[in-house]
């Protein structure tokens, strides 16, 4: 879903060729997780300040499924954001400047 515009060819090449460079061998054990047993976690027991991030473009994870999981997170310190100019790999796309900036001050807050 994310448009090839959103991509920078030249990370996105730069981040394929030291991925197969240490990961060798990938298990499918996450896509049959995703497929078998959503949600994986039981936001109520998370106590902890939490943030859920995506992508605007992001087809593995969206405002549909993720906002009821959100809403369950007992802690309320917690932040919900949306990277606009990205999908589901954000750090490699247009978005990943405020992705950056978004996880550093979530972390940096009081």
């Amino acid at each position: 879903m994310t448009p090839a515009a959103a991509n920078d060819p030249a990370v996105v090449d730069a981040f394929a060729k030291a991925a197969v460079q240490v990961e060798v061998k990938t298990p499918t054990g996450p896509q049959l997780d995703m497929v078998t047993l959503m949600p994986m976690l039981n936001p109520k027991l998370m106590l902890v300040p939490t943030m859920l991030i995506h992508g605007e473009y992001d087809d593995v994870a969206d405002l549909d499924g993720l906002l009821p999981f959100f809403q369950q997170l007992p802690n309320p310190y917690k932040r919900y954001v949306v990277i606009p100019k990205a999908g589901h790999m954000m750090h490699l796309q247009s978005g990943h400047r405020l992705f950056q900036h978004e996880v550093v001050s979530f972390f940096k807050a009081p």
